[in-house]
C-alpha cells in the first residue's frame, strides 16, 4: 500500500497563492512619487555607468513619472538634493543638472520657403 506524504512546509498548497516577499531593490531605494520605478536611485548604484546610459534612464524617468505641479524642475531639484549632493561626480548628477538648463533657442532650420525666398 502506497501512502501519500505531506508536502514540504515551504511548498504552497494547491490553490493557495504563494507568499510574496518584497524585492530587495524596493527596500530603501528611494521609490516614491518623484522616482516611482526607482530608476534614478538604481542608476546611482550601477558601477561604471556612463553618461549615455544615464540619459536613457533619465528619459525613461521623465516619460514614466507624473510630474508635480511645479513641473519637472521641481522633481529634478528633489532628486539632486536626494542623490546629487552625495555623488557630485556621478554621470547621473550631470544629466540631472543638464535637465535644469533651458533648451537652446534655435532659429529657422530651412525648408522650401527658405530656399525660395532669396
Amino acid at each position: 500500500m502506497v501512502t501519500q506524504a505531506d508536502p514540504p512546509a515551504d511548498m504552497p498548497v494547491h490553490g493557495a497563492a504563494p507568499e510574496v516577499q518584497p524585492c530587495a531593490t524596493a527596500v530603501g531605494s528611494g521609490r516614491d512619487g518623484i522616482d516611482p520605478k526607482g530608476v534614478i536611485a538604481e542608476s546611482y548604484r550601477i558601477d561604471g555607468i556612463g553618461a549615455a546610459e544615464c540619459r536613457s534612464i533619465f528619459l525613461d524617468w521623465v516619460l514614466s513619472t507624473d510630474m508635480p505641479s511645479g513641473g519637472p524642475a521641481t522633481a529634478i531639484i528633489a532628486l539632486l538634493t536626494r542623490h546629487g549632493d552625495s555623488h557630485p561626480d556621478h554621470p547621473m548628477t550631470g544629466v540631472l543638472r543638464a535637465g535644469l538648463q533651458d533648451a537652446p533657442r534655435r532659429g529657422r532650420r530651412g525648408g522650401r520657403a527658405a530656399r525660395l525666398a532669396r
